[in-house]
This record gives structure tokens, C-alpha cells and sequence, in this order.
């Protein structure tokens, strides 16, 4: 299974989405199932980081990194161009994707709690 995972967050020094994303693809790669990894950075510095990580786990750095080109642009076409099986994101996938997305959404409290949010 050929498997896309936006790792945006590995680089941003955010500690939980960071922690999440990071352990979810060693815990991936030790699986050993024959699951072909591609991973999205957008930082420089931590696409050249994983490069080497894991044997046969690809990487990708995204320029641009706006979320605005990434996302319904970026991802769809290294995508298509690895031939993935599934697309794996946090938060937000492309609003078009002939893939299944697997969207991971690290918090709600703005849904429990909206008095202590903006509405940006």
C-alpha cells in the first residue's frame, strides 16, 4: 500500500501535532507490512532531517508551503505522481481528492468551548 502523509507539522515546533505526526510514522515504518511511505514536509531543515531517517520512506518538501497551494494543489499531485493508495492529513485535506483521506483532527475545543475563540 503506497500511503501520502502531510507531515507540515514535523519542523513547526507545535509539541503535540509534531509528537503525533512523528511517532505515527515511526510506529508506521515498524509495522514492516510493505507500506511505501511518501512524506509532505514544508521545512527545509526537517525534510532533510527524515531523508535518511528510515530506509525506503520518501520525502517531499513542499514549496510553496501556504496551505493555500499545499493543500488542494500539492498534495493531490504527489499523490497522483507516487501512486498512492491513501492520503493522510491533519486538520484539513483538499477539497477535491480521488484519493480516501484519512483526516486526523487534534482538538475541538472550539466546538465545546467558542467563548474563549476568535472567529478567525
Amino acid at each position: 500500500m503506497r500511503v501520502v502523509i502531510d507531515a507540515h507539522a514535523i519542523g513547526e515546533r507545535l509539541t503535540g501535532n509534531e509528537t503525533y505526526i512523528t511517532n505515527l510514522i515511526d510506529n508506521l515504518v515498524a509495522l514492516d507490512g510493505g507500506m511505501e511511505l511518501t512524506l509532505l514536509f514544508t521545512h527545509k531543515d526537517a525534510e532533510e532531517e527524515w531523508r535518511s531517517r528510515h530506509d525506503g520512506v520518501k520525502t517531499v518538501l513542499v514549496r510553496p508551503a501556504n496551505p493555500l497551494v499545499r493543500i488542494p494543489l500539492a498534495m493531490p499531485l504527489v499523490s497522483r505522481l507516487r501512486k498512492a493508495d491513501i492520503l493522510h492529513v491533519q486538520y484539513v485535506g483538499p477539497p477535491v481528492s480521488s484519493l480516501p483521506l484519512v483526516v486526523t483532527v487534534h482538538d475541538i475545543s472550539y466546538e465545546h468551548y467558542p467563548e474563549f475563540f476568535t472567529r478567525r
